[in-house]
């Protein structure tokens, strides 16, 4: 009996020198971990309210249309900032908002410069939709309403079918758009578009583009095929004949060199 109480009694200080090594680690772990946690809170204070951290310099880069001020603006970015705690993707997202904006990276540079980074849109012409006036970039994106008072932005795209809801920051799809704009670019780069002014194009259809200018009482009518090329053959068709063509009712560009006049 006395045996079994001596063998007993070494396990049993062995388990109690192993608690008390279990509650040292504990509060040991406990303590570093609250040392931790205060340095950490302590360092975090500190750089925050460092103003070694704090934005002073805020660079746009590409804004020709825009205004800067109006893009840091946008960006929500000031000098009560820390250029550590901001977030790039965020002002980005800001700034994307914009319609005029195409693209936008923001980057920051220690210890003090954020960089705005910007690509723009640029109106081409003017859609006319629902009654109202919309100014829209080459590839159809909607920037704008334009005011009643206010002239168009190149010419007046009219007569698109199925428009649907028109919004600024809305990329539109309609195929017969596509093909007016396209046609107004061609067109503005011959000799002719120095001496005449586009008013109007109506865009029924992709092959049944009608071009009204000013200076002419007769319409130009496009197709879809190779814009381009008629394009040039309307420019010869005018150093040659220039005001003195005898077409009153329209020019047809759509049968290749074979231009119809009426």
């Amino acid at each position: 009996m006395a045996r079994a109480a001596k063998a007993r009694y070494p396990a049993q200080r062995m388990a109690r020198r192993t608690n008390a090594r279990s509650v040292r680690a504990a509060f040991f772990t406990a303590f570093m971990l609250a040392l931790f946690s205060t340095a950490a809170l302590g360092l975090y204070q500190y750089v925050n309210d460092s103003e070694y951290f704090r934005v002073t310099t805020i660079q746009v880069d590409g804004a020709h249309l825009l205004r800067a001020a109006d893009i840091v603006a946008a960006a929500g970015v000031s000098n009560q900032d820390n250029i550590l705690f901001i977030s790039p993707s965020a002002i980005a997202e800001r700034v994307d908002a914009n319609p005029y904006i195409k693209s936008c990276e923001v980057t920051r540079t220690l210890p003090d410069l954020v960089r705005i980074s910007i690509e723009e849109r640029y109106p081409v012409a003017t859609l006319l939709a629902h009654n109202r006036a919309y100014e829209i970039d080459r590839e159809m994106t909607v920037l704008r309403r334009l005011p009643p008072q206010e002239p168009n932005t190149g010419p007046l795209i009219s007569q698109v079918a199925e428009m649907g809801a028109v919004d600024p920051g809305v990329q539109l799809v309609q195929a017969p758009l596509r093909v007016a704009i396209q046609v107004w670019e061609a067109f503005a780069e011959t000799a002719m578009a120095n001496e005449v002014t586009v008013s109007e194009i109506a865009a029924a259809g992709v092959n049944e583009i009608r071009m009204y200018c000013n200076e002419l009482p007769f319409e130009i009518r496009w197709g879809r095929d190779d814009v381009r090329q008629q394009a040039r053959n309307l420019d010869v068709l005018w150093r040659q004949r220039g005001p003195e063509l005898p077409c009153t009712e329209y020019l047809d560009l759509r049968f290749g060199q074979d231009l119809a006049c009426k």
